[in-house]
């Protein structure tokens, strides 16, 4: 998503990466950042979302601050925008993520991913640009998600489990296994 903040000359842009987020996700906790929400009414009202430190610092936005935000797609020959208001719930410390990342709730990924499909998003309003067909009946299928493990000793087990099932993923074991090395020699 294209995310921006101020108008004309003083206008900021920066793409960001989203990552869906809730109340209760290890990250956001051990940072001490609220958690972004969805208002009664988002097609009017600024939906919360946390940004990474390098996002918010593109964007010279902090906690408070309101910005725009776009999805753009070709659909049916042609290329389409729509619009979001947003409101910066937190900005989480560079520990966390050195990426250009907006923590979002999950129903403004779905839009996205649903947008970006050609489907309308009614609940975004179609004056903000979230039209085209209806979303299909059925169960959503998601084509990836982010798992904390309980500790670094339990991501090689968690990889092997998925492995065992013929599920692809990306783990940070490299590093975590430097940092186990690391602290062997150490001792």
């Amino acid at each position: 998503m294209d995310l921006s903040k101020g108008e004309g000359d003083s206008r900021t842009l920066v793409v960001t990466s989203l990552e869906p987020t809730a109340e209760g996700d290890p990250l956001l906790l051990r940072f001490g950042a609220a958690a972004p929400s969805m208002p009664q009414n988002p097609a009017t009202d600024a939906i919360g979302i946390t940004l990474s430190a390098s996002a918010a610092e593109k964007l010279h936005a902090k906690q408070g601050d309101k910005l725009n935000g776009k999805v753009e797609r070709r659909f049916q020959g042609k290329v389409q925008t729509a619009r979001v208001a947003l409101r910066v719930a937190a900005v989480l410390p560079l520990a966390a993520q050195q990426k250009d990342v907006a923590y979002v709730p999950l129903p403004l990924m779905e839009a996205t991913e649903d947008y970006r499909d050609g489907r309308a998003v009614p609940e975004l309003g179609a004056a903000n640009g979230w039209l085209g067909d209806p979303r299909p009946q059925g169960e959503r299928i998601y084509p990836g998600f982010r798992l904390y493990a309980r500790s670094l000793d339990d991501v090689t087990q968690l990889r092997q489990a998925f492995a065992a099932q013929k599920l692809d993923v990306y783990t940070h074991a490299e590093e975590i296994e430097q940092v186990t090395a690391l602290a062997r020699a150490l001792t």
